[in-house]
């Protein structure tokens, strides 16, 4: 009887050992590019945008993400794409260069956020070029799927371009604001006093007579001369010559300006958003 059921647990465990062998095993595929938390996409067109996308990367060794959110949580979509991309762990290499495309349905924008080598490939005009092609040609009409390959297919674009002659990358906490505060304004005022006095009285005392004249002895500070003074002309001559209008070399260059700012991880992020 022991012998029978050993027989039988053996040829079931065979049975099961044979069904795994001979059946192939079926993966399914996931996105690994694109994280549709909004639903934005169906699956087709998640796998193809996923395929596209990380084709892209791989050329130019970077991430190149997609996601779509439908709560922000409270942030803007700026802090959200940054921090999404930065608490994931994307980015390769050790300047973790990437892109990520933010379809923000709660804030109602569509953001690029780029990373490392990425920022220097995206300016500001490239980044707002990206954004409007995208508007463009699917997302002013709710078509996510259509406006998110024009955002692969510009970008691709601006890759295959390679960094722009003159690029250069400027904090946004850098740069100068126009604003002036109270203690600011005291030492100016004061300060303004203070050498504006110093100068009234310094050029009182320089300019003060020790015997001043009486203003009452007019003959001691009478002069009068009565020598005739002729102006002769001599000759007149005309030219002419043409003033070259002034170029505007004085204003600054800005189309190979890449804006960054620091993400709440405390990493370097550049980009730039649209609504929609």
């Amino acid at each position: 009887m022991v012998n029978l059921r050993l027989k039988q647990i053996s040829f079931i465990i065979l049975l099961i050992l044979t069904i795994f062998t001979l059946t192939p095993i079926i993966v399914s595929s996931a996105a690994v590019n694109v994280f549709d938390d909004a639903n934005v996409f169906t699956n087709s067109e998640e796998l193809s945008l996923d395929k596209e996308a990380g084709a892209l990367g791989d050329s130019y060794n970077m991430d190149i993400i997609i996601v779509s959110v439908d709560d922000a949580g409270g942030k803007s979509s700026r802090e959200y794409a940054d921090d999404y991309f930065d608490y994931n762990g994307f980015g390769k290499g050790t300047n973790r260069d990437g892109i990520l495309f933010l379809i923000d349905m709660d804030n109602r924008e569509i953001y690029i956020s780029t990373s490392g080598e990425a920022i220097r490939y995206l300016t500001d005009m490239r980044t707002e070029n990206i954004l409007q092609d995208s508007y463009d040609n699917g997302l002013s009409e709710q078509d996510f799927y259509s406006g998110t390959r024009a955002f692969l297919s510009s970008t691709k674009n601006y890759l295959q371009m390679g960094i722009p002659s003159g690029q250069y990358s400027e904090d946004e906490g850098g740069r100068p604001k126009n604003k002036l505060s109270l203690l600011d304004g005291l030492i100016g005022l004061f300060g303004g006093a203070a050498g504006s006095g110093g100068f009234y009285f310094r050029t009182k005392q320089k300019y003060k007579m020790k015997n001043p004249i009486k203003p009452l002895t007019f003959r001691s500070n009478s002069q009068i001369n009565l020598l005739a003074n002729e102006n002769n002309l001599l000759d007149t001559r005309t030219s002419q010559r043409i003033i070259p209008t002034p170029t505007s070399s004085g204003s600054s260059n800005t189309s190979g300006r890449s804006s960054t700012h620091t993400s709440s991880s405390g990493r370097t992020h550049g980009g730039g958003g649209k609504k929609f």
